[in-house]
């Protein structure tokens, strides 16, 4: 054999080496590291054995363990501008820990921990600008059809002239409030009228800036939390929203959310979580049962 000929074999050894290592880096999927969240659609995680374990980084989002427990469903409450995490610990104790971040409309609605890979969503997303908030979100099925839009909420506050010392609501409750950074937030009254559900809640500020408050967050959760803390939440929206967003230092201003009929069972609560527009000073208030069931009846 001359040497011509064993160059020959060697190129073809190479080829071939290089055929096969291809081929298994192209079987082998990249692993996931982070997960896209949105309040509008909940993205599934599914694994490979079943969850025993669930820690969310922080309050934004929400999760539940769903299907034969193991599959995770995730959504945030509220769209955010920074990272998170989420931790799952398997029943055969492999921990995985990813980055949650906020996308309007995630590529992703289905994440396979079992391959190691995004399994892409049915469904075609079709939103504005990335820079800007939808106002409108359309889901396309595959086959072209299409649903019915999902309106992004995002409330609207009247003129001050709607809130009026004339028109504010008095105090006639004492036991429902949270404070702190030199704002003091309570409900003022819950009532019922014609089947609507009102509840006044008033906001002070004694601090030296003024508080921005974000859309609202309503959300009707159990009143005996889980073991781990985990648990989905169903959010609820008001049809209506009188009085002012910003409140100046050394001002009072009252908000009053308006529902639709709306009752509670004895393992419910209603939770109000007010976040700060653009800052750091956010605050939750708890209705009860009997707070809800019980409200009074207005003429």
């Amino acid at each position: 054999m001359n040497n011509r000929h064993i160059h020959l074999l060697l190129t073809a050894s190479m080829a071939i080496c290089l055929g096969l290592s291809c081929s298994a880096t192209a079987g082998a999927s990249a692993p996931i590291d982070t997960i896209y969240v949105s309040e509008l659609y909940t993205t599934h995680v599914r694994f490979a054995t079943k969850i025993s374990y669930v820690d969310l980084g922080n309050r934004v989002i929400l999760a539940k363990i769903v299907g034969e427990g193991k599959d995770l469903a995730i959504k945030a409450r509220e769209p955010f501008d920074y990272f998170t995490t989420l931790s799952c610990l398997e029943s055969d104790d492999k921990l995985q820990t990813y980055i949650i971040k906020y996308a309007a409309s995630p590529k992703d609605l289905i994440v396979d921990t079992r391959a190691q890979k995004a399994v892409p969503a049915s469904s075609t997303l079709t939103t504005a600008t990335a820079n800007k908030k939808p106002s409108a979100v359309s889901i396309g099925g595959s086959n072209g059809s299409s649903t019915p839009n999902v309106s992004y909420y995002k409330p609207t506050y009247p003129s001050s002239s709607s809130t009026s010392k004339s028109s504010r609501v008095q105090r006639r409750l004492f036991h429902i409030g949270d404070s702190d950074y030199g704002i003091d937030i309570h409900c003022d009254d819950i009532y019922v009228r014609k089947d609507e559900l009102f509840i006044a809640v008033s906001v002070k500020n004694s601090s030296g800036v003024s508080f921005q408050i974000s859309a609202p967050r309503f959300s009707i959760e159990s009143r005996k939390k889980a073991k781990r803390s985990l648990q989905m939440e169903k959010g609820i929206y008001p049809k209506s929203i009188s009085g002012k967003d910003s409140v100046k230092p050394g001002a009072t201003v009252q908000v009053i959310y308006t529902f639709d009929k709306l009752s509670l069972t004895n393992d419910q609560i209603l939770r109000q979580y007010i976040y700060e527009d653009n800052g750091s000073r956010n605050f939750v208030l708890t209705y009860s049962t009997n707070d809800i069931n019980k409200a009074r009846r207005a003429r």
